[in-house]
């Protein structure tokens, strides 16, 4: 029943298939496995809020470079599990600025209407977060995902069209030195400089102006997703099994420099601490080891869900994670204004004593409602392709 959620045709493009040996890409289609690990990705953000707004929150990483309480082992555990999503949204946002940049010059759009239509997307995204963040989480102005997506976005649109290697040397040597960067500069807001400093690069929740997502934290992932994608558009390199032992090699790099406990780490583990703390570094700013560990994983289950998306088609579930990875954007935005919602009114009744069915609750609930919203917005977005709508 639910397939029928997924329309044969899309106006950005024909939905196809991804067999194990197909090819990953042929210009304007979308590839099926990369939407659904966005939609994979938009659930688990999904988990996690929930689960904040229900007074559960499953805390698996740290802030500001402060070792972090944790929950019992179950809670940490979907943490881990949650924190995959953060990567994979900005991955593969610039993953999506390529497959456009591509599809609209096949419509016969310009290079430069493509920029325009790029720093606009970008400009509208960081005036949402001014209304996103205070109806979503009560939170006073602050520098928050769609803030740090907008401006990447903004980057993209003028570094795009410089050739591929000079933007793949970019994001690893973004990747590589934002440490260093990090821990020469100190948060704070007593200059301009100052300032600036701290909203590209620090975890800073003090002052008028909190910076939840550091501007350029994650530029160096979104410079990195813009060049797979553009690899896959050239057919150069292709989603098939072989990315298992890219994941694993991923991983084996992490746990080495966890095991180093020096540079690549922003909270060391020591051997006075719990086993568990040993996944455990700091989101916000984000570590080497905290990126580098979310998006090897995020890489094995982009294999997984490549060899198995043939089994996953013949089932529902297949159907909505394809509705949520192609409207993620609306469903970031969406779903934190409805499970604020239904926190707020569940616990108005007794019954609902135990937190956790509270979050089961409101997950759940949360759901059935965002399931026919983005239908609707999708179905909104390709009736009036000229519209606002467009640029979300």
């Amino acid at each position: 029943m639910l397939k029928s959620i997924i329309p044969a045709e899309q106006t950005s493009g024909v939905v196809i298939p991804s067999p194990i040996a197909a090819p990953a890409s042929v210009s304007g289609e979308r590839i099926v496995a990369i939407d659904h690990l966005r939609g994979i990705a938009m659930l688990l953000m999904a988990v996690d809020h929930s689960m904040y707004f229900a007074g559960v929150a499953p805390v698996a990483e740290s802030y500001g470079m402060k070792l972090p309480e944790l929950g019992s082992l179950s809670l940490v555990l979907i943490g881990l599990a949650t924190n995959i999503s953060s990567g994979v949204f900005f991955a593969l946002a610039g993953t999506s600025v390529a497959f456009f940049a591509k599809s609209r010059l096949n419509r016969g759009w310009t290079q430069g209407r493509i920029s325009r239509f790029l720093v606009i997307r970008g400009v509208l995204l960081i005036a949402l977060d001014a209304i996103v963040e205070p109806l979503g989480w009560g939170a006073p102005l602050t520098v928050d995902t769609l803030s740090a997506l907008g401006f990447c976005i903004i980057v993209l649109a003028f570094v795009r069209r410089l050739p591929l290697c000079i933007i793949s040397i970019s994001s690893i040597l973004l990747f590589v030195l934002y440490p260093i960067l990090v821990t020469s500069i100190k948060p704070s807001e007593t200059t301009t400089l100052e300032f600036i400093l701290t909203v590209l690069f620090q975890f800073h929740m003090g002052g008028p102006l909190y910076v939840e997502f550091p501007l350029l934290a994650r530029l160096s992932v979104v410079f990195a997703g813009f060049t797979f994608g553009i690899l896959l558009q050239q057919n150069r390199i292709s989603i098939s099994s072989s990315y298992v032992w890219i994941g694993l090699a991923g991983l084996a790099v992490t746990f080495l420099l966890r095991l180093g406990g020096g540079y690549g780490n922003f909270v060391p583990y020591n051997s006075d601490l719990s086993a568990i703390y040993f996944l455990i570094e700091n989101k916000q700013p984000p570590s080497i080891v905290f990126l580098l560990f979310n998006l090897s994983l995020a890489v094995l289950l982009l294999a997984g869900l490549n060899r198995f998306q043939r089994s996953l088609d013949r089932t529902g579930i297949a159907a909505v994670l394809q509705l949520f990875g192609q409207t993620s954007l609306f469903f970031f935005v969406a779903h934190l204004l409805v499970y604020g919602k239904i926190t707020r009114s569940i616990t108005h009744f007794k019954y609902f004593t135990d937190i956790r069915l509270v979050a089961v609750t409101e997950f759940t609930a949360g759901l059935v409602i965002l399931i026919p919203l983005c239908m609707l917005y999708r179905w909104l977005r390709n009736r009036y392709p000229n519209g606002l709508l467009q640029y979300f």
